[in-house]
């Protein structure tokens, strides 16, 4: 291959890469900037005698979610009575409108004046449509508990995403198909241009 022709080659590489990675780019903050929305559904209950503020919320991207996805949640508490560190047991439950169980989680958090933290739950494939709610429940040594919740709904699997990668699928193709018909375009007439510079050579070396 040619100096010319690599020279060709390269750019045409070098357009397509920066238009995938622009396209790529955009999606991204698109789904960023739906994920920074304000969050919802903050509701929360300190039970007598508890020394914890709580708090669980759910992001506004996250409000709906699809059977099989991620729920994220965001939990926040406070230390109000203790002085120095705590170690509490969090107890989660995600349940229907009817009080039946989707899933629980169990752990240990260590707090000495306030902590947050993310969580996250996989909602399973076969989960029924519907509204659901989180629960989180904090209880510690003494045995006081204090309890938090946030409301979020399973809904129908969507095409969006599917359609989505198509549309860019769609947009890539397209625009290799036109960088490689200008890469070719260009070398018919750079070749074009290389033989009227060799034969006016000939002409005039004859003339000369």
């Amino acid at each position: 291959m040619k100096t010319i022709d690599r020279i060709v080659l390269g750019i045409s590489i070098i357009l397509f890469l920066t238009l995938v990675y622009a396209i790529l780019s955009s999606s991204f903050v698109a789904s960023e900037s739906i994920n920074l929305k304000t969050e919802t559904n903050r509701t929360y209950d300190v039970e007598k005698n508890s020394l914890f503020d709580i708090f669980i919320t759910i992001p506004q991207s996250y409000e709906k979610v699809e059977p099989g996805a991620e729920l994220l949640t965001n939990v926040k508490l406070i230390n109000l009575g203790s002085g120095g560190r705590v170690d509490v047991m969090m107890n989660y439950e995600i349940k229907d409108t009817s009080e039946k169980t989707l899933l629980t989680k169990k752990e240990t958090v260590a707090v000495e004046t306030q902590a947050n933290f993310v969580r996250t739950f996989d909602i399973p494939a076969d989960a029924e449509l519907g509204k659901y709610k989180v629960y989180v429940k904090l209880i510690y040594a003494d045995g006081n508990e204090a309890i938090a919740e946030a409301s979020f709904e399973i809904v129908k699997a969507s095409s969006q995403k599917t359609k989505d990668y198509f549309i860019y699928g769609s947009l890539a193709v397209i625009v290799l198909a036109i960088l490689v018909y200008f890469s070719i375009k260009s070398r018919v007439i750079i070749e074009r241009i290389k033989m009227k510079l060799k034969i006016r050579a000939i002409v005039k070396k004859k003339l000369g």
